[in-house]
């Protein structure tokens, strides 16, 4: 079957595909840029930790489980997408996460330890 043989209902499906591939590759294509800098990954980065992408969202509180499932469900289908398109990216955002962390611990212990001997 050829394009000039497609009833009505099958061309109005392959235009929507169509369009939803469009779509699809405009998002990856937007992601990708905001991956491409230190900056967009550290956000991304922070997006992921606040929703708890990584960690349970039980709590005690029905009400603030509820709050925390919410943010979860935001902080997978980031990761979700980062997945699909951007596994280098990724990779490369978390081991940028880690030294930051590592930094950020060691500028406390010497603030720490600072304040220990004045």
């Amino acid at each position: 079957m050829n394009e000039v043989d497609l009833t009505p209902e099958e061309e109005i499906n392959r235009k929507r595909n169509a369009l939803k591939e469009r779509r699809r590759k405009q998002e990856a294509s937007d992601l990708r840029s905001i991956m491409d800098t230190p900056e967009g990954r550290r956000v991304i980065m922070r997006l992921l930790e606040e929703g708890r992408a990584f960690h349970s969202c039980f709590d005690l509180n029905p009400i603030m489980m509820a709050k925390n499932e919410g943010k979860r469900d935001i902080a997978l289908f980031i990761l979700t997408e980062l997945m699909r398109d951007h596994q280098t990216q990724y990779l490369q955002m978390c081991r940028e996460a880690k030294t930051l962390k590592q930094n950020n611990a060691a500028e406390l212990k010497t603030i720490i330890e600072g304040d220990e001997n004045a």
